[in-house]
């Protein structure tokens, strides 16, 4: 798939930065997941820690994020401790299929 100025490929978003509306860096998209029932997407986004330890998964609705082409990356209007304390998992606890019900309520999103 190409990027235009109006799409671009789910490999392009992977990696990409997300900030906070200061500026602050706050994590990296790290996949993109689609609930398959209702075609609604979700960045999936990884906060990073020292040395990787510790690292955690967010799925948030694509809804929460703007791109900034100024920044080459993604604001999230987010608050760090709001975030935290999402629905989360480790990599070692990746689910199959995670309740995505549960994340539209913690975000105040309709499904």
């Amino acid at each position: 798939m190409v990027e235009t100025d109006w799409s671009t490929p789910s490999k392009s978003v992977e990696g990409s930065p997300v900030y906070k509306r200061d500026g602050e860096r706050l994590g990296t998209i790290d996949h993109i997941m689609l609930d398959r029932s209702s075609g609604r997407q979700y960045a999936v986004l990884r906060l990073a820690t020292a040395l990787g330890i510790g690292e955690r998964y967010y799925p948030v609705p694509w809804t929460k994020l703007a791109y900034d082409a100024r920044l080459g990356g993604y604001i999230a209007d987010i608050d760090l401790g709001r975030l935290q304390k999402a629905p989360s998992y480790s990599k070692d606890t990746q689910p199959k299929s995670p309740d995505l019900g549960h994340v539209d309520e913690y975000w105040g999103s309709d499904r």
